[in-house]
């Protein structure tokens, strides 16, 4: 299980990482963890700062094995939408839209 129980986060390159790996993620509900796991399609999201969510969550991986869907379509364009050069796509787009205006 990854584990990723910040009080604050950016875009998380280790979570990304671990989604890749498909291993089995916890993380905070910060930054953009949800769009990263899909608001909980592909991991857990847990309150920020909060044990007894962060125990929950652990019970359920070690009782439950959740079973999340990696071997689809959807999840390949997911993390293919994530990829560095689709982020940086995403960026110049943005820039010039902004300059465009």
């Amino acid at each position: 299980v990854f584990l990723l129980p910040s009080k604050d986060e950016g875009f998380s390159i280790a979570l990304i990482e671990a989604l890749i790996a498909r291993i089995s993620i916890i993380a905070s509900d910060v930054g953009a963890n949800h769009e990263i796991l899909l608001d909980g399609k592909y991991g857990q999201l847990i309150e920020k700062n909060s044990c007894d969510s962060l125990v929950s969550a652990m019970l359920q991986e070690i009782m439950d094995i959740p079973n999340y869907e990696y071997n689809t379509d959807e999840f390949r364009s997911h993390i293919q939408s994530l990829s560095i050069n689709s982020c940086a796509a995403n960026h110049v787009g943005l820039y010039q839209l902004v300059c465009s205006e």
